[in-house]
């Protein structure tokens, strides 16, 4: 008896001075205990919450989420998992929570439910505002590509294309032309050429006009030329449906990714085959993008890409988690390398991006 009461003293000792918020319920929803951090949390005194109900602290959204937990529980399913709830504290303002959830059983019965839970609002606001400002800065960054590649085309390079023609003239122009000028010329056209051919790729690698025109299956398809072309890797691209039904946003995201991993495969993969598939389903499109080059060994977490040089693959985890996607690689030595991006049909704040119908197809340098 007496290590008993020791025992029951000891945890209501630790129940009362937990940092965490502590509720137990009966099953049918009244709180029958609840612990001075639970007081802090809700507004309420823990006496006035012995005259509450779960429902009292919880929407109908957050409230079937606590339910399905419960059946969970009383089916046998181990909930090991926190979950995230939104509560509404006795002022009426709302605290987001992370809850673990169990089953308190008396002789083999169920008899209560016990939530442990913990104030993440201040985290998640402070999460949710580096988001923004994330998205911000990528939008901006795209803007300016966009932009700065409008520049290169419409004054740099069409004065660059003057040039040219102004040198083609002169050359085929019948007057007569000392042996070294004609060489300058040449050697001027030839220099002139080489310029405007390397800004042409710059601009298009900057902010390929067919993504805007074509959308993102034309995209691809460009994306697995450029590298086909330049490198000799077989590149198939397997596209489902229409991606019409795409968001702006989402093509955008979904082309940067594939141009950092077809990037990765020209520089590291060491592969001869690349697939790209394209799927959509319901409110989802799903990329995968598959090689058979020589694989690596993946970290432990996605962030310890920053100790390996591999920051595109970080960015690309963070332009998904953006938009609501997802993103996952998996890859061994001598086995490739799969990277898979699913993002929403429509994105959250789909601003889309307007298509640059004043300008017409950067002509040919020569």
């Amino acid at each position: 008896m007496v290590l008993r009461r020791l025992a029951n003293e000891y945890y209501r000792e630790l129940f009362e001075n937990a940092s965490d918020a502590i509720w137990i319920h009966d099953m049918k929803g009244r709180v029958i205990a609840a612990n001075r951090a639970a007081e802090r949390l809700s507004g309420y005194s823990v006496d006035e919450q012995y005259d509450l109900k779960v429902s009292d602290f919880l929407d109908e959204e957050a409230l079937a989420r606590a339910r399905e937990v419960r059946r969970r529980l009383l089916r046998g399913e181990p909930v090991t998992e926190r979950y995230e709830q939104r509560i509404r504290r006795r002022d009426g303002s709302e605290a987001i929570i992370e809850v673990a959830t169990s089953l308190i059983t008396v002789d083999g019965r169920p008899f209560a439910f016990q939530h442990i839970a913990r104030d993440v609002t201040e985290a998640r606001r402070m999460r949710d505002a580096l988001r923004f400002y994330l998205q911000a800065i990528l939008r901006a960054q795209e803007d300016e590509r966009k932009r700065i590649a409008r520049e290169l085309h419409d004054e740099t390079v069409q004065s660059l294309l003057l040039l040219i023609r102004r040198l083609d003239s002169m050359l085929s122009s019948g007057k007569r032309l000392s042996k070294a000028v004609r060489q300058e010329l040449e050697q001027l056209h030839s220099l002139a050429v080489e310029i405007c051919e390397g800004l042409w790729r710059y601009a298009r690698d900057l902010r390929p006009r067919i993504l805007d025109d074509m959308g993102l299956v034309a995209g691809l398809e460009y994306l697995a030329n450029e590298l086909q072309e330049s490198e000799g890797i077989r590149v198939i691209v397997q596209a489902g449906s229409s991606e019409t039904q795409l968001s702006a946003e989402s093509q955008l995201v979904m082309f940067r990714i594939a141009q950092e991993a077809l990037n990765n495969v020209r520089r590291h993969a060491g592969a001869s085959e690349v697939v790209i598939s394209l799927d959509f389903v319901d409110d989802r499109a799903r990329m995968t993008i598959t090689d058979n080059g020589k694989g690596f060994e993946l970290p432990k977490q996605i962030g310890d890409f920053t100790g390996t040089g591999r920051l595109g693959l970080l960015g690309m985890y963070e332009r998904a988690r953006l938009l609501g996607g997802a993103f996952e690689i998996e890859s061994e030595p001598g086995k490739g390398t799969k990277v898979v991006a699913e993002l929403p049909r429509r994105a959250t704040k789909d601003r889309g991006e307007p298509t640059d119908e004043s300008s017409s197809r950067m002509k040919d340098c020569h």
